[in-house]
């Protein structure tokens, strides 16, 4: 009940920061007037996720800890199905629906935020495990508690704001040069995170792993199981990016894109191979060490 008293705090503070200052930020950092129009209209309304999102990656996150990562895929199905559907008939006006363009996306990564949010929760509730773990009992803000999660998260947020802050100045710098470059960095960004969804499902088990063995006190074992999931996801990907390398116009053509725009984003994708190489042990590694301790 703290941490979603606290995330649902922090969205409501961006949500309102986003409405007083996005305007000003963007047109501080984008020279391209459509762009600048599209991207604060897009934030404006994708702004208003964000409680649903934090609160649906919290019952993930309750999931996975507990060793019942098996029902994530029910909220996850939920909501790309919701999305892909929404993104069709929102985007393009079909089935009466008014064409909403650039717009429509952000309606409905809202909506399939929604639904995700109610299928985790109902799998919560319905599997018994806000019961067996004495859920949503205690209603009254403990500052104690909320102190110790402080504590404990800032370390993450902080690495997780890097991150973000990394892409959000790359996108920045790539705007200037002109909107075929941005193109071409949106795309990569997506093949980044189709790609990358295979290394984050290993580092997410490696997460619940490892706390599950130190919670059996079979600490000695930690670095055997670490070292096993790494070489895993290591292999994973190279496969993956050999696929992607012997075949990248295949794969560009799925986002429509004229010849011109596929040569220029090849030699972008031999770098992003890379970079998925690196990062399918990297991060195995980073969350075997942010992983707690919990009893089994």
């Amino acid at each position: 009940m703290q941490s979603i008293y606290i995330a649902l705090s922090f969205a409501f503070v961006i949500i309102a920061l986003n409405y007083l200052l996005v305007d000003l930020f963007l047109s501080s950092v984008l020279k391209s007037e459509s762009i600048l129009a599209d991207a604060g209209s897009f934030l404006k309304i994708r702004a208003w996720g964000l409680p649903f999102l934090y609160v649906f990656q919290m019952g993930n996150a309750l999931l996975v800890g507990t060793n019942n990562s098996k029902y994530l895929k029910y909220g996850f199905i939920a909501e790309a199905l919701v999305n892909v559907f929404l993104d069709y008939v929102l985007i393009f006006g079909k089935l009466g629906f008014p064409a909403m363009g650039f717009n429509g996306a952000a309606y409905a990564s809202v909506l399939a935020e929604v639904t995700g949010a109610i299928v985790v929760f109902l799998i919560i509730f319905r599997k018994g495990f806000a019961q067996r773990f004495s859920l949503f009992l205690h209603k009254k803000t403990d500052p104690q508690t909320i102190k110790i999660i402080f504590n404990q998260s800032l370390p993450l947020v902080m690495q997780f704001v890097l991150s973000v802050s990394a892409w959000l100045l790359f996108y920045v710098l790539i705007e200037h040069h002109g909107e075929r470059e941005l193109a071409i960095s949106n795309t990569m960004r997506n093949i980044f995170a189709v790609f990358g969804i295979f290394t984050w499902s290993y580092a997410n088990t490696t997460n619940m792993m490892v706390s599950n063995i130190i919670g059996q006190q079979r600490q000695d074992e930690v670095l055997h199981l670490v070292r096993k999931i790494a070489r895993l996801s290591f292999f994973t990907i190279v496969v993956l990016c050999l696929t992607l390398n012997l075949f990248p116009a295949t794969l560009l053509s799925i986002y429509g894109a004229e010849p011109g725009f596929i040569a220029d984003a090849i030699p972008v994708v031999r770098t992003i191979s890379v970079c998925l190489i690196m990062m399918s042990v990297a991060v195995v590694w980073l969350n075997s060490i942010t992983a707690p301790a919990i009893p089994k």
